[in-house]
């Protein structure tokens, strides 16, 4: 099998929960989920998409504060 080349990788797809974040949910005092995520993680999707390539986020959890943090 031929090795791949890093220089022609087009979609990044990352997990959520202990990839994006830092593996821990907070439940605040009415039972809404938040989620604590690296601004450098942010930074660098922000660069591959002005790159004009694509990133797809997988999780198993809807999340309020992902749909928000996506939409950054």
């Amino acid at each position: 099998m031929p090795k791949a080349d890093p220089a022609n990788v087009r979609l990044l797809v990352l997990d959520v929960d202990g990839c994006l974040t830092d593996g821990s949910v907070h439940l605040d005092g009415e039972g809404r989920e938040t989620k604590r995520y690296n601004i450098k993680d942010g930074l660098g999707i922000a660069v591959w998409m002005k790159l004009g390539l694509h990133v797809a986020v997988v999780t198993g959890r809807k999340s309020d504060s992902l749909i928000a943090r996506c939409k950054e």
